[in-house]
This record gives C-alpha cells, sequence and structure tokens, in this order.
C-alpha cells in the first residue's frame, strides 16, 4: 500500500519536488539513505508499492534493541493468518533504525571495517536489509526460518554495501 506518512496517508517521492508533505523526518532520513545505492532504491520502491503500510522509524537514542540485544535495526511485522493461525501475508511492517548504534559500533562491523562510509550511508544499507524482511517474504521469519530470513536480508544489504563501494 505505502509508506505511511504521518496523517496515516501514503508517502511519495518526485524527483524534482521530493517528498510529499506528509512524510515523516525518519521517511525522508532513511528514504534520502537508501537512495544513494541501487539495491536501496529497488527496496525502497518496493516499499512504496506494498499493499500494506510500512512505518519507518529512527530511534537516535537507544542503544539496544527492545530485547536488549545491540542491533543496528529491526522489522516488527504483524500478518493475516489462515484458520491453521499460520501467517499468510503482511498486514503491516514497523521498521527501526538504531542511529545510536550505528554511530557507537558499526564501523566494528566485518561489512563497514575500513570503510569510508558515513552514518547516512549505514542507515542507508541497514534500511536496505531491514526493507528485504519487510517486503519479501522469503525473507521474512514468520514464513520461513530465521536463517533463510537473514540470509537474504543479508544479501540485500551486501549489495547495497557494493553499490556504495562504487561511489566511494
Amino acid at each position: 500500500m505505502y509508506l505511511k506518512g504521518i496523517d496515516g496517508n501514503p508517502v511519495f517521492f518526485d524527483k524534482k519536488k521530493g517528498w510529499t508533505s506528509n512524510a515523516t523526518p525518519s521517511i525522508a532520513k532513511i528514504g534520502g539513505a537508501m537512495m544513494r545505492t541501487k539495491q536501496g532504491k529497488k527496496i525502497l520502491s518496493r516499499m512504496m508499492k506494498t499493499d500494506y503500510p510500512i512505518t519507518l522509524l529512527i530511534d537516535r537514542t537507544s542503544t539496544s534493541n527492545r530485547m536488549g540485544g545491540i542491533t543496528a535495526g529491526e522489522t516488527y511485522s504483524d500478518y493475516t493468518f489462515d484458520d491453521n493461525a499460520k501467517a499468510q501475508d503482511f498486514k503491516e511492517v514497523v521498521i527501526v533504525i538504531y542511529e545510536k548504534v550505528i554511530k557507537d559500533n558499526m564501523q566494528n562491523e566485518e561489512f563497514y571495517r575500513d570503510s569510508s562510509f558515513s552514518t547516512s550511508d549505514i542507515i542507508g544499507t541497514v534500511a536496505a536489509h531491514e526493507g528485504e524482511h519487510g517486503t519479501n517474504k522469503k525473507a521474512n521469519s514468520g514464513f520461513v526460518s530465521e536463517e533463510e530470513a537473514e540470509t537474504k536480508a543479508l544479501n540485500s544489504e551486501k549489495k547495497a554495501i557494493d553499490d556504495l563501494k562504487k561511489t566511494k
């Protein structure tokens, strides 16, 4: 359906006009970072064309996720279920990017070590990872194993990283 704006309505992006006025600051920041790479653009486009709402949030202060773990981003998915309580489709997705975790820790991560990537660059690659979870059933643990989901999402993030390396 859409990236969910401040008013609950879809947010759009135009190359000349930019984001629509209902875009949250998080959408503008994350979306702008994603647009720096071919993979990021692909995932962002997918997010904007879903038939369910996706909320993008930046948490600027947390040093860990809700479970106490250190992670750069998380995807929370709500699903529709069949009569046997098996997930059938996405109902709604919320993606959270932890900016302080990225600033404090990501330069030590294998993918980012010794890179000249900015915090914004890494926000874009992490968002490509989380966006894969939020738009692809084959990359979401509600539909496939955690290992399979994470492998697909990591591949998306790696593609975004490779795209960035071509520009640095």
